[in-house]
């Protein structure tokens, strides 16, 4: 009798605290109907009852239009989800993410953060979380322990205190409390992908849970998504806290990411063709967004100067062509006074001849050359920088060297600002793939001959992206009046050919002209409440320029690029961000 009346207790526990443990050990949080649901786009209008349907005055009075409400994909903190089991797995298969060596002359194994004597509060969490993530992202692989405070913590301690503060910034009234918490037995899963604000605060919550039950972590998290792993989850806490940190307040979504070798070099892959053209392009993407060259290039980990980042390009280049040159890293001066103003195209075999050229004046002189005679003048050194790189991308990005480069100016570009950068409808570029963000669509017709010369003449003459984003973002906003109807009626042909459109229509051709301008651009749909004072679904683009996506609404004249003033941005519930909108 004293067996049946245990067991009935603690089936009464279990169930009052929201989970049931099932046979195989693993815990299913209950999960919720989506409140809001229509079987047709047309008859959600996703704006209170109560609200006459009075628009936003300003270009029209934009009052953001509906798009679909069923079952967003990227649901905001208030709002309840369902989640395909919401399993927190305590078995599974073993298997860690990959991982990289550790130089032992760089690196103890061991993340420390500033401010060890200040004890362990939200300030030490947080900064110890960025560290973490530094140290993630230049290893591959987790540290042995986490210094937080002045007290060196597992990973899994670590996981355990950033979740609680993380919880605490949603308003949770939980303690920070350090306790012991072992690490996940076999850790497993592989999913990757987005995950809004309100499904990684419930994830958050279920992992806590689990925490609390078995003073350990998991070995992987079912979500939305599939199977995140320890390891990963880890990484992504990390990321969402580092955010924090850095903007004062929680992003509207993270990105889960494997951790792997892939993520980082390692002293083997320093220098090698691979990471200099990677470098390559991220220097072409720095000049386009900022009109000049960078102090240092990052190469394998290691930061160089230009000039000899340009020496490493040239050898590079020289080898794909058939050279034997070696790739070795020396000592390169920067050129003492650049000069030359030629502009213009340079064939294959000409290219190659001055790459030829020039690295013969670095072996004798270490030292970049101030300019470069050519048959098209005189090419300066930084403008000489800038070519080489963009050769090198493209042969990374298409497997073969260009027939032809054209020498052009690097030229001051205007650049976004911190402020600008930080505001609320601005996101962060996590590292995510962009190659879906540049394609056509169905009604994205990146490739339709209206929408290229438009993207041409727009862009005509500017180098730098922010200040091509800014031209496209101005036109459209100046050039197509606003119209209300829902959901998308002409997609970005018919909206530049009847000069109208909704913010769906507006959207699908700005984010046109973006991908045709080379530009990753993509759609968030939200609900938002307009300075009228009135809530509605509505549409948006972001423009991916440097490290930020930056939010692009042109159906009102209050708004700039990267600065929405026609609803608030601190209070939009963000229900999916897409490549493609699917209504």
């Amino acid at each position: 009798m004293r067996y049946v009346c245990m067991l009935l207790a603690c089936i009464l526990l279990i169930n009052t605290a929201g989970y049931a443990v099932a046979a195989d050990n693993t815990a299913s949080v209950a999960g919720c109907m989506v409140e809001e649901q229509c079987s047709e786009y047309n008859q959600c209008e996703l704006m209170n009852e109560s609200e006459t349907g009075s628009v936003d005055t300003g270009k029209q009075s934009s009052p953001g239009d509906p798009g679909k409400n069923e079952s967003p994909s990227t649901p905001e903190a208030d709002e309840t989800v369902t989640e395909s089991g919401g399993l927190l797995e305590v078995n599974g298969t073993s298997g860690s993410p990959g991982s990289v060596a550790v130089n032992p002359e760089n690196s103890t194994g061991t993340v420390r953060a500033a401010g060890d004597s200040a004890g362990i509060t939200s300030v030490t969490i947080r900064e110890s979380a960025a560290e973490l993530v530094k140290y993630i992202e230049t290893y591959g692989k987790l540290p042995a322990t986490v210094s937080v405070g002045g007290q060196k913590l597992g990973t899994a301690q670590f996981l355990d205190l950033m979740l609680k503060d993380l919880l605490k910034l949603a308003g949770s009234t939980v303690s920070l409390t350090l306790r012991t918490v072992g690490n996940a037995p076999n850790p497993s899963g592989s999913a990757t992908g987005q995950l809004s604000k309100s499904a990684y605060l419930k994830l958050a919550s279920s992992v806590l849970k689990f925490i609390n039950s078995n003073r350990r972590a998991p070995n992987y998290v079912s979500s939305t998504i599939g199977k995140i792993s320890s390891d990963n989850l880890v990484y992504a806490v990390a990321r969402i806290l580092k955010f924090q940190k850095d903007n004062s307040r929680l992003p509207n979504y993270v990105t889960i990411k494997k951790i792997s070798a892939s993520t980082a070099p390692t002293a083997s892959l320093r220098n090698t063709s691979v990471t200099i053209r990677e470098s390559a392009a991220e220097l072409v993407k720095y000049i386009e967004t900022y009109g000049k060259l960078p102090a240092t290039v990052s190469v394998g980990g290691q930061k160089l100067g230009t000039a000899q980042f340009l020496d490493l390009m040239l050898k590079d280049l020289l080898k794909l062509a058939g050279s034997t040159v070696s790739l070795t890293l020396r000592t390169v001066g920067n050129a003492p006074n650049p000069s030359g103003s030629a502009t213009g195209q340079l064939s294959k075999s000409a290219y190659l001849k001055l790459a030829s050229s020039v690295l013969k004046f670095i072996n004798s002189n270490r030292r970049a050359p101030n300019y470069v005679s050519s048959t098209i003048g005189k090419i300066s050194s930084d403008n000489l920088v800038y070519a080489v790189a963009r050769i090198l991308k493209f042969q990374k990005d298409n497997s073969r060297l260009p027939n032809y480069v054209t020498i052009k100016k690097i030229s001051a570009s205007t650049a976004p600002t911190a402020s600008l950068r930080n505001r609320a409808e601005n996101d962060p570029f996590t590292g995510e793939s962009t190659s879906q963000y540049l394609a056509a669509t169905a009604n994205c017709q990146v490739n339709d001959p209206a929408i290229k010369s438009l993207a041409a003449n727009l862009t005509a003459g500017l180098t730098g992206a922010w200040d091509k984003a800014t031209a496209i973002f101005n036109w459209v906003r100046d050039r197509i009046s606003y119209s209300f109807y829902y959901n998308t009626r002409y997609g970005a042909t018919g909206t530049l050919k009847y000069r109208t459109g909704n913010c769906v229509d507006h959207s699908h051709l700005l984010v046109a002209l973006f991908r045709t301008a080379g530009l990753a651009a993509r759609y968030v749909h939200g609900t938002c409440t307009f300075t009228s004072g009135n809530t509605y679904g509505h549409v948006w683009a972001q423009v991916l320029v440097g490290d930020t996506w930056y939010a692009a609404d042109a159906t009102s004249s209050k708004n700039s690029l990267g600065a929405v003033n026609s609803w608030n941005t601190a209070t939009a519930k963000i229900k999916g961000i897409y490549a493609s909108l699917p209504f």
